[in-house]
């Protein structure tokens, strides 16, 4: 295999080095767009159905082992339009406002 000249090693850095920068700018863009002020978020509680048993994750990863997620029953506090996604599939049951 041929080895790249020291020119266009160079050049190649340097396009590394934009698409990195612009995809920094991308993320910045992003997240300024979707962070929203805790207060403007509402929380609702919802029960997991049996539809729902083992199938939304808890966002806790143990090692070797896998993902943690809810059982049928359980309760738990999230954001009102991922309560409705989540519904909406049968996985859960909006109980209410959260405390």
């Amino acid at each position: 295999m041929a080895s790249l000249s020291k020119a266009a090693s160079q050049e190649a850095h340097k396009l590394h080095v934009a698409e990195e920068e612009a995809a920094r700018k991308r993320a910045a863009r992003q997240a300024a767009v979707t962070n929203l002020e805790p207060e403007a978020v509402k929380v609702v509680t919802v029960r997991v159905l049996p539809m729902g048993d083992g199938k939304i994750s808890m966002g806790k990863h143990a090692a070797g082992i896998g993902e943690a997620h809810y059982d049928k029953g359980e309760t738990f506090s999230v954001a009102e339009d991922i309560a409705d996604a989540l519904e909406a599939r049968g996985y859960v049951e909006i109980q209410g406002e959260a405390a």
